[in-house]
């Protein structure tokens, strides 16, 4: 008899999530042009879309780092098995990731002051409330299908 595989149905029940995820996050981010010229001027820092202190696309590094199909190094995707069940370990290894997120100060001698302007967090918390119970819905479905696939394999080299 051998072991039930199950690492490709988690690793597809994870892509499906940070898909999801990703058009969460790219809700949060608004795309406008980016003007450096006018973005030394305070009124040129308020978006008209959702307010000041949105973050903003401009040149879509960021929001491509969630990508689950990317094949670089700029996102996180690892899906780790555990005593408790499977665990996902997902977001974006772009520098600025987290200055974005948290705030903080950036430039020689910390001279720039960036304001927190959340995207991920706030994605993640959407997510939950809107999909992740037809989320954990489908991935009990495909994790059925995987078993029932497995059963079945057995069963014909068992004949």
């Amino acid at each position: 008899m051998s072991m039930m595989d199950l690492s490709k149905t988690y690793e597809k029940i994870a892509r499906t999530i940070a898909s999801d995820l990703q058009s969460f996050i790219g809700v949060h981010m608004v795309k406008t042009d980016f003007d450096f010229e006018a973005m030394k001027s305070a009124a040129a820092r308020k978006n008209p879309n959702t307010g000041e202190g949105t973050l903003r696309i401009r040149s879509g590094n960021l929001f491509r780092s969630f990508s689950p199909n990317r094949k670089d190094a700029q996102n996180i995707l690892e899906i780790e098995s555990t005593r408790e069940g499977m665990q996902l370990r997902y977001g974006s290894k772009i520098p600025y990731a987290a200055i974005h997120e948290f705030g903080g100060t950036a430039g020689r001698n910390g001279s720039a002051v960036i304001p927190a302007r959340p995207y991920f967090f706030p994605a993640i918390a959407e997510w939950k409330a809107k999909k992740l119970d037809s989320t954990l819905s489908k991935a009990k479905q495909e994790i059925i299908l995987g078993v029932k696939e497995w059963l079945a394999n057995q069963q014909q080299s068992n004949q």
